[in-house]
């Protein structure tokens, strides 16, 4: 029995030192250290771009463009919405905004730039005075127009160098109010020109100014005042072409009571006064 005794004894005592050692069977240093592992850092705030600042439009701009793309100024709030709608679409309809002067020029269209690739185009004239048109509307009647813009003639006729473009106004003022006549002026100090080399381009600026007592016709309201481009070679069957067309509304450039100074100098006398 002793015997028994002391061999139960042992087995007890060999599986207690066998659990001791399985439970203290952990991982040893071996003298390597473990990868670490990558803990999620925060990230680094980027630098969100800082928005242009939208342009304030110019409140005295009347028409700017360079033909290439869509145009700003007053002038399109005086035009129809089809229109301004098609131009905004494409720009090369641009020259639905303008007008003929004269009924014997074939058209005005789009031709080759300046600086980019569209300009107006002013082609088949037969006199000096058909050109390219701005009808003003009447709210702009007693302001200055500062105006820049290139210009260039073609001619086809031999032997011509130089020819004058110009920027004039057209309108009907009174010559007798209470008898209801007026007559079309062209004032020769109201122009604004540059000398074209043949297919050569200038660059003119100056401005100009309508009078605020243009004959409006009574009974339609209207009237034909204008900002017109012609050209001269001898023979008015030249092309203009023009491009990069700055207009900005004034009340004059210099002194405005001296230009309605030199009008009332100047404008057609009334009958009697002649």
């Amino acid at each position: 029995m002793k015997k028994i005794a002391l061999l139960l004894t042992l087995l007890l005592v060999v599986g207690m030192l066998a659990a001791c050692g399985s439970a203290n069977n952990t991982p040893s240093d071996s003298g390597t250290t473990p990868a670490p592992t990558n803990t999620p850092t925060e990230a680094l705030p980027t630098d969100s771009p800082t928005p242009s600042p939208t342009p304030t439009p110019d409140p005295n701009c009347y028409f700017k463009s360079d033909f290439d793309s869509a145009p700003e100024g007053l002038l399109l709030k005086d035009k129809s919405e089809d229109i301004v709608g098609a131009i905004n679409a494409d720009p090369k309809l641009m020259y639905l905004l303008f007008d003929q002067v004269g009924s014997g020029m074939s058209a005005i269209g789009v031709g080759q730039g300046k600086d980019g690739t569209n300009c107006l185009l002013a082609t088949g004239r037969t006199a000096t005075w058909n050109g390219i048109a701005i009808t003003v509307d009447q709210k702009w009647y007693g302001k200055g127009f500062k105006i820049s813009f290139d210009a260039k003639c073609v001619s086809q006729k031999e032997g011509v160098t130089d020819m004058t473009v110009s920027l004039t106004t057209k309108f009907e003022a009174w010559k007798d109010k209470e008898a209801g006549k007026h007559s079309v002026q062209y004032p020769a100090y109201n122009r604004i020109t540059g000398i074209s080399s043949n297919g050569e381009w200038v660059h003119c600026e100056s401005t100009v100014f309508l009078p605020d007592d243009i004959y409006v016709d009574p009974e339609t309201n209207t009237s034909t005042a204008q900002l017109y481009f012609e050209c001269a070679d001898g023979t008015g069957k030249e092309d203009i072409l023009i491009d990069n067309l700055s207009i900005t509304l004034c009340d004059g450039v210099g002194d405005f009571e001296a230009f309605n100074a030199y009008w009332e100098e100047h404008k057609p006398a009334e009958e009697g006064e002649e």
